[in-house]
């Protein structure tokens, strides 16, 4: 199966605020074909998943990947974590006014690593509580995560609602490692 033709990766930049560097692998022909959107983890960029982007590509599933940048943008934890997943969102957008007549609809996934698992798990209807993180940290004091910077931010952040970033145009993901996965509540 990986024998296939892969066209080349294709650079554009997503619209909006901020921007996103993003970059497209489309299979060869004109059939209409599956698309994963590749999420990095946190600290890294679009490039991390090139190669998966294009095996996925010669394989005859077309693949987005984009770099995340907002991570340190937002005001808490949490925000980041719904920024990443809205992000996500966006970059389908973008890829489907760019190539929709390629993209089968019914066809959409996602894959997380780390931090962008945890994205991945909200934009397929995870929902994240911060709650989660207060109880953690009074059960288990010694737990790194409450300790570091990161940690205490999250602490002071953790009186908000449950995250949620669901898009319904994604029917699949495959997560990787996902960073504070037990912030997700069990349904």
């Amino acid at each position: 199966l990986l024998a296939r033709g892969a066209a080349a990766q294709t650079l554009f930049e997503v619209p909006g605020t901020p921007p996103l560097e993003a970059a497209l692998w489309l299979p060869e022909g004109t059939d209409r074909v599956p698309l994963v959107i590749l999420l990095h983890g946190a600290g890294g960029a679009w490039a991390d998943h090139a190669p998966l982007g294009a095996a996925l590509a010669a394989a005859g599933i077309a693949a987005a990947g984009f770099t995340q940048v907002a991570d340190r943008a937002a005001p808490n934890p949490f925000l980041r974590m719904a920024t990443r997943a809205r992000a996500g969102s966006r970059v389908l957008d973008a890829v489907l006014a760019r190539a929709g007549d390629r993209i089968d609809p019914a066809r959409i996934g996602v894959f997380g690593y780390s931090a962008g698992a945890t994205a991945a798990l909200l934009l397929v209807g995870g929902r994240a509580d911060p709650a989660r993180w207060t109880a953690l940290c009074a059960a288990t004091p010694q737990e790194r995560f409450c300790a570091t910077p990161f940690g205490r931010s999250a602490l002071a952040a953790a009186d908000m609602p449950p995250i949620a970033a669901a898009d319904p145009r994604f029917r699949a993901a495959m997560l990787a490692a996902p960073a504070l996965g037990f912030l997700f509540v069990p349904d």
